[in-house]
């Protein structure tokens, strides 16, 4: 999970078959689709989340059938904050691509927001059949499950992982799993050179995961502060940096509409 930048994780898609089988389809309608998703991909690329929706759009009018499509609308949708509107994207996908279902964590992770943590959380248990060391498809299954379960029957049901060696990647999945502290998350990242780009990575990683770690416990002014620095202080051109942006937006408008009305 996280490892792949936007055009990277769309490119995947294109060259594996984007365009879809080669039933008998016009060559235009194939090539106007086409056109349609490499200008989609840039406008993403460029934070036109709108603009790439809008392309998308167009190509599934042209053939409603080109499922895996919708598996980057429902990217762009979710970066928007389309909560509701990407899941729909992904489970289609989902539905439609049965092999390809244990690496759908971007569908775990809008299932999350859709309030679905049952399907969330086995949507992360089935992608650690795929891969097996990354700490945040763990964190991620212990955030559905804290929801349900709550924060203690999680943290011992915390999925086993690694060696995942990005810092402060084990780190927290100890933190998670009630063995360290968030200052010895902190302390993992402050060995890193300052400034240098592997140290503004793990910032970014270490405040999005204590953040959620901490709205998790309902700790929400510290989980806040956070959250704040990852998405503004500390932001990566990646879709979990838009995850983080996504999160910190929900949270403070959350948190704003609780100061006004404290009887909420």
């Amino acid at each position: 999970m996280a490892r792949y930048p936007l055009l990277l994780g769309l490119a995947a898609i294109v060259t594996w078959g984007l365009f879809g089988s080669p039933a008998a389809r016009p060559v235009s309608a194939q090539d106007r689709v086409g056109g349609l998703v490499v200008r989609a991909i840039a406008a993403a690329e460029a934070d036109e989340f709108a603009a790439a929706e809008q392309d998308l759009n167009l190509a599934l009018a042209i053939d409603p059938l080109r499922h895996s499509v919708r598996y980057w609308r429902g990217r762009v949708r979710f970066c928007q904050g389309k909560i509701e509107l990407s899941v729909v994207d992904f489970d289609r996908y989902w539905t439609e691509f049965p092999d390809l279902r244990s690496r759908q964590w971007e569908r775990g992770i809008a299932l999350y927001y859709a309030g679905r943590f049952d399907d969330g959380a086995a949507q992360f248990a089935d992608y650690q059949t795929y891969h097996d060391a990354d700490v945040e498809n763990a964190a991620w299954r212990y955030l559905c499950e804290a929801q349900r379960d709550g924060v203690d029957r999680a943290s011992r049901a915390l999925m086993p992982v690694g060696p995942d060696r990005r810092i402060p990647m084990m780190r927290l999945h100890e933190l998670y799993g009630g063995r360290c502290t968030p200052d010895e998350v902190m302390a993992e990242v402050a060995k890193l050179a300052d400034g240098s780009p592997e140290r503004r990575s793990a910032e970014f990683y270490a405040h999005l995961y204590l953040g959620l770690w901490y709205e998790s416990r309902g700790e929400q002014e510290t989980a806040l502060e956070h959250l704040k620095r990852a998405a503004e202080e500390f932001p990566i051109r990646h879709y979990m940096g838009r995850v983080a942006e996504v999160h910190y937006r929900r949270a403070a408008e959350r948190d704003a509409a609780e100061r006004s009305d404290p009887g909420r």
